[in-house]
């Protein structure tokens, strides 16, 4: 998202790149403790240990540090989206498919206070709200596509592939801020049957 040729190329030296890694670093511990509203770019800064001013060699703003930030989970969600083998009925294909969710599930554990930022973030601004939606037909179209490839009943692939990513995410993010009460094996199997039975019928 930063597009500031003097930045980049201060961040393609060596120690350019170290401080921009420990800045990133930062502020993923910052958003991660604080969310993308009240988390400070001079905290930041104080973690990575370098100054304010240095923060803006290499970022624009908040919202440029959060994107960038968020790219390596952005990059872990796309390769375990891809990880979904061939959706089929059954119950190999249903043990296949919770194995793709299980991992899934995993993932926005992992990393949901950055999703959660995220949110945040699509709310206060109009650029990060834009590359979300890219973000996100990104991963829909992944599902979609190994939907079209299976034979699932009268679906359609792409309204079918959004509602499952949604459900996805929406369920991971109740469950970890404790407003979905169950076990997390429960939340995968449900999730699982959802999913095999809206594709294929009970």
């Amino acid at each position: 998202m930063n597009d500031d040729s003097p930045a980049e190329e201060r961040q393609s030296r060596p120690r350019g790149r170290r401080t921009a890694a420990r800045l990133l670093d930062a502020a993923v511990e910052e958003f991660t403790a604080h969310g993308y509203h009240d988390a400070r770019i001079a905290r930041i800064a104080e973690r990575a240990g370098t100054s304010y001013g240095t923060f803006y060699l290499h970022f624009t703003d908040k919202t440029d540090v959060l994107w960038e930030s968020l790219e390596p989970m952005r990059t872990d969600l796309a390769g375990v989206l891809e990880s979904l083998g061939p959706l089929e009925a059954g119950p190999d294909g249903r043990a296949a498919l919770e194995a793709w969710v299980r991992r899934i599930c995993d993932h926005f554990q992992r990393h949901m206070p950055m999703f959660r930022a995220l949110v945040e973030a699509q709310a206060a601004s109009e650029e990060i709200a834009r590359s979300g939606v890219e973000m996100l037909g990104g991963y829909r179209r992944i599902i979609a596509s190994r939907i079209r490839e299976s034979d699932a009943i009268g679906v359609d692939p792409n309204l079918a592939a959004l509602i499952i990513y949604a459900t996805l995410e929406r369920t991971n993010f109740t469950y970890y801020y404790g407003s979905l009460v169950a076990s997390y094996r429960e939340i995968v199997t449900v999730l699982t049957e959802f999913i095999h039975q809206s594709l294929f019928g009970a």
